[in-house]
């Protein structure tokens, strides 16, 4: 009886492990998207006035709420400020769906040139996402 008590307890610490692996990972993907993309994104045009509020909003609600701006309004935004907010999703969805991350940056990659002021960020992203 001894035996499984001992196991279910390792099992339980073990689980409980992962789990706070998986908030500190989502908890960082989320600082770094934060601070990024404020500085990524701060002055680039291609944002209409009129969806800056929303956009506010979801950025609040994490990957979900802008994945779900992203499918709604990225007809109506032009780069940079289109590759900046996608790769605020990359970093935001990163620890919960890395093919998802790499998927959005391999577009983003493929339609940023040399001369984008989002260019460096997309190199730094390439590094951790490749």
């Amino acid at each position: 009886m001894s035996r499984i008590l001992n196991i279910l307890i390792l099992a339980g610490l073990v689980y409980v492990g992962f789990k706070c692996q998986h908030q500190w990972r989502q908890f960082k993907a989320q600082q770094e998207g934060e601070a990024e993309g404020a500085e990524a994104s701060g002055a680039l045009p291609g944002l209409p006035p009129n969806l800056e509020a929303s956009l506010i909003d979801a950025r609040k609600n994490g990957s979900d709420g802008l994945h779900d701006w992203l499918q709604k309004f990225r007809r109506h935004v032009k780069d940079p400020q289109l590759a900046a907010i996608e790769l605020d999703y990359v970093v935001l969805v990163g620890a919960r769906d890395p093919d998802e991350a790499k998927a959005v940056l391999a577009r983003v990659k493929r339609r940023v040139k040399p001369d984008s002021p989002v260019y460096e960020r997309v190199n730094r992203l390439s590094r951790t996402y490749e």
